[in-house]
């Protein structure tokens, strides 16, 4: 079955996360967007170097947004720490094509609904319905949500594939603005 990867030739096994999102991208047109859920090691443990490598080969950077320990125990019990990320396949034949300048980053508190419990229970703080209402333009400083989640863009050429997590990133804006 690994065989049919490209994230999977020679190897004895791969996280089905990695073949998942490559999966995805083999679905979308050239310039077609995804946005995932993903464990957020992906993003930042050395341990997926390989995977961002891949990655950024085949795709741009949007979105890099945090979300909080336990946000899926109320859903199956992972207490992974999750993010969302958002990547637009590269053409092939022009590369540049659709190459963002900025991407969107975020530190969410509230998402909700209360976090690290196994039952569902409906709140109405919420980060993510902030970050949409401040996605609509692009802003050269931190901001604030209500909730203490914090959110900025980042000019695209200041990313590496070292680590794209929205933590990481976001402590580079921060480190500029000083």
């Amino acid at each position: 079955m690994l065989s049919k990867y490209e994230m999977g030739l020679g190897k004895e096994g791969e996280e089905l996360d990695v073949l998942f999102v490559e999966k995805s991208l083999k679905s979308l047109k050239p310039g077609g967007d995804l946005f995932i859920v993903l464990p957020e090691g992906l993003l930042n443990n050395r341990r997926y170097q390989y995977f961002r490598d891949w990655l950024f080969n085949k795709t741009y950077l949007l979105l890099s947004v945090s979300l909080p320990e336990g946000a899926f125990i109320p859903f199956g019990g992972s207490v992974s720490k999750t993010c969302i990320i958002g990547v637009r396949k590269k053409d092939i034949v022009n590369p540049n094509l659709n190459k963002p300048k900025h991407v969107f980053l975020g530190r969410t508190i509230e998402i909700g609904y209360e976090t690290g419990k196994k039952l569902y229970k409906p709140k109405t703080k919420n980060d993510l319905a902030e970050f949409c209402y401040f996605m609509t333009e692009v802003f050269e400083v931190l901001k604030t949500t209500t909730n203490g989640g914090e959110c900025g863009w980042i000019e695209y050429l200041k990313i590496t594939n070292y680590r794209i997590d929205a933590n990481y990133l976001l402590n580079i804006i921060d480190r500029n603005a000083l």
